[in-house]
């Protein structure tokens, strides 16, 4: 039922491992988000982009490039 927002979900994170926002422009980055990245409004972008902040600073990026995800505060591996 929602497997298309986990997709764009995953795209945008991708997108902002590639584009991570500078300290305090986690609202430039959802701007840029919202419509341009993903067919997104600004405040899932931005709920996004702190989703992604947490995910970054609480994961290893080890973890994350193997496909996990954390899901419950539980990580979760795919594959």
């Amino acid at each position: 039922r929602h497997s298309e927002n986990r997709a764009i979900k995953q795209d945008v994170f991708a997108w902002l491992d590639a584009n991570p926002p500078k300290p305090r422009g986690k609202s430039a980055a959802a701007t840029a988000i919202a419509g341009k990245v993903a067919p997104v409004v600004f405040t899932t972008a931005l709920k996004w982009v702190n989703e992604w902040e947490k995910l970054r600073t609480t994961s290893t990026p080890k973890a994350l490039r193997a496909g996990c995800r954390f899901y419950r505060q539980t990580l979760h591996c795919t594959g």
